[in-house]
């Protein structure tokens, strides 16, 4: 069985970023599906267009958890709110999954689904390649190689969403790990989905924590951590400040400084200028 790619993307985005989530991956050899949940865009649009003439599903999502139509979903996590994360695209992005799943019964056409952001995401290798040969567990869980008492933005976001018991008790002492380049079995995948999202809609801009509070509690047995030295995702936002102690970026290729070889994704690429300028100029 084939595996499925996931990403999220917003009418308010910059074309040249879903260019690159999009052309890096289609220079790969991945063969699996490619579905983009779009938001806040009219039913005809050039960057839908764009994306089916690249062999792409979009679906536009346009209603609520409530079954309210909506076409103004927020897509800018500071403009998030207890009152109005329902609504956040982080977030909701999770319970349309399940829904197309519910609905369509989908996923039983696939093996995995892999899960990223689509503005801030670019593909070097095949995933489903590499997912063949390491994937051992029904989740897999990327590590951003810092625990959660050392990283500020993390630690503050699991006290303001979950306050300071879950924090102290369950995340404080474990490494930060990102929501945004997940994968998981298909069988598990639309029951997660849901889950992820009936924890963080009403809180704020909770997606992340909320994965990692389940990853480490109900579904810690079904979970595979992986950190850089996996090379399964590059996850910048955390060693922004000392990269050069964990890549090289050589012939427009981010690689481990350790084992020399490519990271399968890169992701929040665009914290790095000479990189967000390399692939804007390069991806074609």
């Amino acid at each position: 069985m084939k595996d499925l790619i996931v990403t999220t993307i917003s009418k308010n985005y910059n074309w040249i970023d879903i260019k690159n989530w999009i052309v890096s991956l289609k220079n790969t050899s991945y063969n699996g599906d490619i579905l983009v949940l779009a938001y806040n865009f009219p039913d005809k649009h050039e960057y839908i267009d764009k994306l089916n003439q690249l062999g792409v599903q979009v679906l536009t999502p346009k209603n609520t958890y409530r079954a309210e139509y909506d076409n103004d979903f927020i897509w800018h996590s500071g403009q998030a709110t207890p009152s109005n994360a329902n609504k956040l695209i982080h977030n909701v992005r999770l319970f349309h999954l399940w829904q197309y799943f519910t609905e369509t019964q989908a996923d039983l056409n696939y093996n995995r689904v892999i899960f990223t952001d689509g503005r801030d995401v670019i593909f070097q290798t095949n995933p489903s390649e590499w997912l063949n040969e390491f994937m051992t567990k029904d989740i897999l869980v990327p590590s951003e190689g810092v625990l959660f008492k050392d990283e500020p933005w993390g630690a503050n976001n699991v006290l303001s969403n979950y306050g300071p018991y879950v924090y102290e008790y369950i995340l404080k002492d474990s490494y930060t790990c990102n929501v945004g380049t997940f994968a998981c079995s298909a069988k598990l995948c639309k029951d997660l989905c849901l889950t992820l999202y009936l924890m963080s809609n009403n809180i704020g801009v909770a997606d992340q924590t909320s994965f990692n509070v389940l990853t480490q509690t109900l579904l810690k047995d079904k979970c595979q951590w992986v950190d850089y030295n996996d090379l399964w995702a590059l996850q910048i936002g955390t060693i922004v400040n000392d990269l050069d102690r964990y890549v090289k970026f050589e012939n427009g290729i981010i690689s481990s400084l350790k084992t020399n070889k490519p990271y399968c994704l890169v992701h929040q690429y665009d914290r790095v200028p000479k990189y967000k300028n390399y692939f804007d100029q390069n991806i074609n």
